[in-house]
């Protein structure tokens, strides 16, 4: 019985977590529509903006955005064809390309920035005092459960349950 619960526990919070990641990129996106950036592009130029005028590597950023390689390198190209991105290969390891926002970037997420503090005020309105306070509690959550995800030890675990179960 307690298996069950377990399971419809996890398969409750897939289920709330999918569907407010559904809900949040609609209106992101929606936000977003006067800076003319897509979502994934937006985070692109965020971590970008983030590192104050360093360079990231692309690979790195595919991990932290959560994106595949594949992924991240058509949203790169896109960027840089607009002069948002600026693309060098790293001294240290030329299979490497690092990132950095152009100064047309700088300018373009700080626009895209200012969309989006009205998702902020709607948010903070909806919840008033305790909406920081507890959307800051969530990333923290959200965080270290990714973090426990990617660590090799539970990987290999769970890849291990998982062949069980499929051959189950």
């Amino acid at each position: 019985m307690e298996d069950k619960k377990a399971e419809s526990t996890l398969i409750e919070a897939i289920q709330q977590l999918h569907g407010l990641n559904r809900q949040f990129k609609n209106i992101f996106s929606e936000q977003l529509k006067p800076s003319q950036l897509t979502d994934s592009e937006f985070l692109v130029m965020w971590w970008c903006y983030q590192s104050e005028g360093e360079p990231i590597v692309q690979g790195e950023l595919a991990v932290q955005i959560g994106l595949s390689p594949a992924q991240l390198s058509g949203i790169v190209d896109r960027l840089n064809k607009r002069s948002l991105l600026h693309l060098t290969r790293s001294t240290r390891d030329r299979r490497c390309q690092l990132l950095q926002l152009t100064p047309e970037g700088i300018q373009s997420i700080q626009n895209a920035l200012h969309c989006i503090r009205t998702l902020s005020q709607v948010a903070a309105d909806l919840g008033a005092d305790q909406w920081l306070e507890q959307m800051n509690q969530l990333v923290d959550q959200l965080m270290a459960l990714s973090a426990r995800l990617r660590t090799d030890a539970l990987d290999a675990s769970v890849a291990g349950l998982l062949k069980e179960g499929a051959a189950a």
